[in-house]
């Protein structure tokens, strides 16, 4: 039986502008009558067409949405189009239909503007909710039965999404959506079963492709064009919308004189600005503060995501909840940010979870200016700092009538902060770090009475904490860095404080016992050397994160344990204990730490005969480093049944054969083995059964990587750092061998000299 095909398109015809649907005539659409937009010429969209295409056509029978999700002018539309008018897909689909959604989400509107796509019916309504019922249901009967491709552009309501989708029958015959929009949530609710396909930009090959066929029809340019194009090119940052546009002012002209004009005026700025903008409207005013705060940063600055929601918890950004931490709640902002592609995920764990990030380029500036323009803070940036040789610098004096001061420098000699304003709750300190120059910096705590966040860690402070600092009560989140070699007991007046880190540049750093009257603390770290901590006369709840506590075996380190009840993170160093009765290391027991996920070790003194460990169970994530354990002692740490972060560094074991036993490390994803004397490898064959990558360094008597990880399916990298030859030799084996087993690419990586990475 012949196919029945109907189709009806609307857009504006640069596909870029959101457009109310438009009104066509209500007799049934025909094929022949219909004038559909045909989509502009992909480039560096090929693959990702390829990709999107097999998914439409192929996969499972139930109804699925295929969402294109990236930012302003990067294509979405462009590639929708593509996909609908190909061959291939207009053959396959008995019905298609698009339309694109106002900005200003009208359900009325939207449905009937779908039930004309579809049908002809006419797209006005006498209002009423019977009226949009029959509507409704008008849709789902023309539907019904049939293969069908509705395309719906620029989605940017989630509302609008659940209220569409309950339109559509699903029939179980391969019927499918493509929906773009700029907004994460609305592409991760649609994607149930299917993936996000997330545009990315073009490179900076693909950008010069793009712009030569829009001028010149071609790739071929003129030659005395080519490098003022190319230098223009880059300040598009790989957006296709941009270079379009460009290419549309520079084809009216063909003088290197006038390319070099137009890359020098600020109309490239002025666009790009208008790009971001679009950007940001569709951020949720929830995430707002938080992306504009990374405008405060230096603009190649990886900022650490621990300490970055620390800040936005501290400045008020996060929105509590009962069932989440404020910093699960706060992880999730940065997930949608950095799924938007707004923020950019330098470092991941071996779980994915993001631990450096920073705004890409093309935003920072954005950010200052839009921080500028709203009163979000102010910017105080002391480039390279004062001439040393220069007497009569005039002191660093700044009156603050913003809520957040963000003070940069690279250089903190000679200078004096004296910093004022009543408005002012938040003083942070970026740029370089600077541990010899000691700015002047004491009439702070008297000109800021009113701060709740502090961040001293890019200078030295002196070798005493400062004085005054405990006048600041409102303080939620204190930093400071220094030669200091204890911290005053009237600490503990600091009752509002949530995060306290102390960087010790001289070593250890004595806690006073009134550290615990700080019952809203939920992170202390006292860096620079271990700590002596005296326990808390209470339970204390509100902790999550502690480092360097020394701890040994005994009484009063399990007081300190017991009461630290919601412990996640810790960083700690074990001291030797001997048991001379039962002939063994006792090491303090950290299994009543219930909740802890993260643990790092440190070991100092030695390890006789054998030892006793005690983990908790869910743990997920350890290090351990100076152990000199003998191999046989690992089976406690291959039995934790949640562990997949697993680094063995520094002498962590020792001996010169380990055997991976059945069983053991049964979640695993990360393996590192860091300056260990190991020389033989065995691996069981269900042992490291999830195990993803693994990275040796400076284990130079290591033999070779054991042949049998090539069986393990979920293998997808081996990294392999200052080791023998014969180790890098077994490591392409083992690529060769999974390659040939499982069809799959197995990368690996190996580092010849101290600055020469070489993957292969």
């Amino acid at each position: 039986m012949k196919r029945i095909r109907r189709e009806v398109m609307v857009f504006d015809e640069k596909m870029s502008n959101v457009i109310e649907p438009k009104v066509l005539n209500s007799t049934m659409p025909s094929r022949d009558m219909v004038s559909v937009a045909m989509p502009e010429e992909l480039v560096g969209l090929e693959e990702e067409k390829e990709r999107l295409r097999d998914q439409l056509m192929g996969g499972s029978h139930e109804l699925s949405v295929v969402p294109i999700f990236g930012i302003s002018g990067l294509g979405k539309t462009t590639l929708a189009m593509s996909l609908y008018h190909d061959e291939l897909v207009v053959r396959y689909f008995d019905i298609r239909a698009a339309v694109s959604v106002s900005q200003v989400y009208d359900t009325e509107k939207l449905v009937l503007a779908v039930l004309h796509n579809i049908t002809g019916y006419p797209d006005t309504s006498n209002g009423g909710d019977g009226d949009l019922l029959k509507v409704k249901k008008m849709i789902y009967l023309s539907l019904k039965g049939k293969r069908f491709l509705i395309l719906i552009d620029d989605l940017r309501d989630t509302e609008a999404y659940v209220g569409l989708r309950k339109l559509f029958p699903d029939d179980f015959n391969g019927s499918r959506i493509i929906l773009t929009t700029q907004s994460y949530q609305i592409a991760s609710c649609a994607a149930h079963s299917t993936k996000i396909h997330n545009l990315r930009l073009l490179t900076e090959e693909e950008s010069w492709e793009l712009l030569k066929k829009k001028i010149f029809h071609q790739q071929f340019c003129l030659p005395e064009l080519e490098e003022a194009g190319k230098r223009m090119v880059k300040q598009c940052h790989g957006i296709p919308a941009m270079i379009v546009w460009m290419a549309d002012i520079l084809a009216r002209t063909r003088t290197e004189a006038d390319w070099i004009q137009v890359g020098e005026s600020n109309q490239i700025d002025e666009y790009l600005f208008s790009i971001n903008e679009k950007e940001y409207s569709v951020i949720p005013d929830h995430l707002r503060q938080c992306f504009l705060y990374f405008g405060a940063f230096p603009l190649e600055e990886e900022i650490l995501v621990s300490k970055l929601i620390r800040l936005w918890a501290a400045e008020g950004f996060i929105q509590q909840t009962e069932a989440e931490s404020s910093e699960a709640v706060a992880m999730d902002y940065l997930r949608n940010l950095v799924g938007q592609g707004l923020v950019m995920a330098c470092q991941r764990s071996s779980e994915g979870v993001v631990k450096r990030c920073k705004v890409r380029d093309r935003l920072h500036k954005f950010c200052l200016v839009k921080a500028n323009h709203e009163n979000f803070f102010q910017l105080m940036d002391l480039g390279g700092g004062v001439d040393p040789n220069d007497s009569n610098i005039p002191l660093s004096l700044l009156t603050c009538d913003h809520r957040r001061l963000f003070i940069s420098s690279n250089r903190w000699d000679n200078i004096r902060l004296e910093v004022s304003g009543p408005l002012v709750r938040s003083l942070v300190l970026t740029g370089r770090r600077c541990d010899f120059s000691r700015p002047n910096i004491s009439s702070l705590y008297q000109n800021l009475k009113l701060v709740r966040v502090l961040d001293l860690g890019r200078i030295n402070v002196g070798n005493d904490f400062p004085v005054g600092l405990e006048k600041l009560t409102l303080l939620k989140y204190l930093e400071v860095r220094g030669e200091m070699t204890s911290i005053p007991s009237s600490i503990g007046s600091l009752r509002q404080l949530e995060t306290f880190v102390t960087i010790g540049l001289g070593g250890e750093v004595a806690i006073p016992d009134s550290i615990w009257s700080l019952t809203n603390l939920r992170h202390l770290h006292i860096k620079g050397g271990p700590s002596s901590f005296g326990a808390p006369e209470e339970m204390f709840p509100n902790l999550r994160t502690l480092s360097t506590p020394l701890l040994i075996y005994g009484e009063d380190s399990e007081v300190i344990l017991r009461r630290l009840v919601r412990l996640e993170k810790l960083k700690c160093v074990f001291l030797e204990s001997w048991d001379s009765f039962r002939k063994k290391n006792l090491f303090p027991k950290l299994g009543i730490l219930e909740h802890l996920q993260s643990l790092k070790l440190h070991y100092y003194g030695e390890v006789r005969n054998t030892c006793e460990f005690n983990f908790p169970l869910n743990l997920r994530r350890l290090t351990l480093s100076g152990f000199r354990l003998p191999w046989d002692q690992i089976s406690i740490i291959g039995e934790l049944p949640n562990l997949m972060d697993l680094k063995l560094l520094n002498k962590a074991f020792e001996g010169s054969v380990w055997e991976v036993k059945d069983g053991q490390f049964p979640c695993l994803m990360y393996l590192k083995l860091d300056t260990l004397d190991l020389q033989e490898w065995y691996i069981s064959e269900d042992a490291l059964s999830r195990l993803e990558r693994l990275e040796l360094q400076k284990c130079k008597k290591l033999r070779e990587i054991p042949l049998d990880i090539a069986d393990i399916v979920t293998l997808q990298k081996i990294e392999v750092k200052w080791c023998s030859q014969s180790v890098e030799e077994s490591a392409f084996r083992i690529r060769e061998e999974q390659n040939e087993n499982l069809a799959k690419k197995l990368k690996v990586i190996f580092r010849k000299t101290d600055d020469t990475l070489i993957s292969r």
